[in-house]
């Protein structure tokens, strides 16, 4: 009897058994794939056997085993690369604060339902920034009170990403945000030469 002619059920038990691993799997950062949690290579041999097993083991792998991921930066790890992409990300992250105070005259309630019903861990924090007083609006910094907002900052930033973008439909509020950015440009640069 070949392997071929078990039954399906049969075969697909001997896959799982085959590819599972107790821990799962984790993300080797210096060699950007997946591996065991023992540090070994992922044994894919039975699904390079032929295109009938690797069309039926597509998948399992990754329904059977967790996928554990480090967040923390490891010392020795950090690459000028992802250095720079973090500088990137947090002047992301910094252009957006200084543009939502602009944004509160446009954020109506049709946007703001819609990104709540994306976000709704953020629906605290959206309506405040529609109801709030552009003064108000300035003097805080809305994603570092995480207290108020019940989360941690980062909970928030896709949703201030995506309010931004929405808000963005509006050719009125391109126009402020081009000026109060070209404004903070030149006031960074008279902090910079100073």
């Amino acid at each position: 009897m070949s392997f071929h002619q078990i039954p399906r059920e049969l075969r697909d038990v001997i896959y799982d058994y085959y590819i599972s691993q107790d821990a799962g799997y984790y993300f080797d950062s210096n060699s950007g794939r997946l591996r065991c949690l023992s540090g070994e290579h992922i044994d894919l041999s039975l699904m390079y056997t032929c295109k009938t097993i690797a069309v039926e083991m597509r998948g399992v792998a990754f329904n059977n085993n967790a996928i554990h991921f480090n967040t923390a930066q490891i010392t020795g790890r950090c690459t000028p690369r992802t250095r720079h992409f973090g500088h990137l990300l947090e002047e992301i992250y910094i252009a957006r604060i200084s543009i939502l105070p602009h944004a509160r005259p446009f954020i109506t309630n049709f946007v703001a339902d819609k990104v709540i019903e994306l976000f709704p861990q953020s629906e605290n924090l959206i309506r405040h920034l529609q109801t709030t007083t552009e003064k108000k609006c300035r003097h805080y910094e809305q994603l570092d009170r995480f207290e108020e907002w019940d989360l941690a900052p980062s909970i928030h930033r896709e949703a201030v990403a995506e309010l931004l973008w929405r808000v963005a439909e509006n050719p009125v509020f391109s126009q402020v945000t081009r000026r109060a950015l070209s404004l903070s440009l030149v006031s960074s640069s008279r902090r910079t030469k100073i």
